[in-house]
């Protein structure tokens, strides 16, 4: 059981670089590790435990609802998890495009990760945030915001999540008008996609640079 999280970890790494029957048999290993722990290692159903790399990948294959359900039915050591439980909530939020919750959101992930140090937690609250503000038209602000968010991954070496934050951002600047910077920006991106084989952002990339 305590290993158990790191396959959710390559679940989730997996759905990204789509190989998805790998994804899912992990995900029916972690099942049953559920089903055969004891009481005290159990969470309220199969999987929630590892709500927190589960709900992206349920998320990224469009089932929003149920990646919802998972952050907010997990109960298991709900306090030692909350940061990147939080950090789940706000890509599955961006995903679901719920804009009307995304400052709510966006203003506890923020204030909790000021709290505990949680640098990556501020990025994950930026970028929902400039996303949110794109939505409602803000270019401005949005566009500031994933600069923001970036920089932060950036500093930490969070590459996946700056590849993905640059691919908003580079959406975002065509949006406004500003096409040269924004190829420039999914041009950069793209290599770097390519390379841990993640085929749906390469492709969105590739599109956005033939814009």
């Amino acid at each position: 059981h305590f290993c158990s999280p790191l396959f959710a970890v390559a679940s989730l790494a997996y759905e990204i670089r789509g190989e998805a029957a790998a994804a899912d048999e992990i995900l029916r290993i972690l099942t049953t590790v559920h089903e055969h722990a004891e009481p005290r290692y159990r969470d309220t159903g199969p999987l929630t435990r590892w709500a927190e790399f589960v709900a992206p990948l349920m998320a990224r294959r469009g089932d929003v609802a149920a990646a919802r359900d998972l952050l907010a039915a997990t109960a298991w050591r709900r306090g030692t998890r909350q940061g990147l439980l939080l950090q789940a909530e706000c890509e599955v939020a961006g995903r679901a495009a719920a804009w009307e919750e995304a400052p709510h959101l966006a203003r506890h992930a923020r204030a909790y990760a000021t709290d505990h140090g949680l640098e990556a937690l501020l990025g994950a609250a930026d970028a929902l945030e400039g996303r949110a503000a794109i939505a409602a038209g803000d270019n401005g602000s949005g566009i500031e915001l994933l600069r923001t968010a970036g920089l932060r991954y950036a500093g930490l070496e969070a590459n996946w999540r700056k590849l993905c934050t640059d691919l908003d951002l580079a959406d975002a600047l065509i949006a406004a008008g500003r096409v040269a910077e924004g190829r420039r920006v999914a041009g950069a991106a793209l290599p770097d996609l390519e390379r841990i084989g993640a085929a749906v952002e390469a492709a969105r990339a590739r599109g956005m640079i033939a814009t």
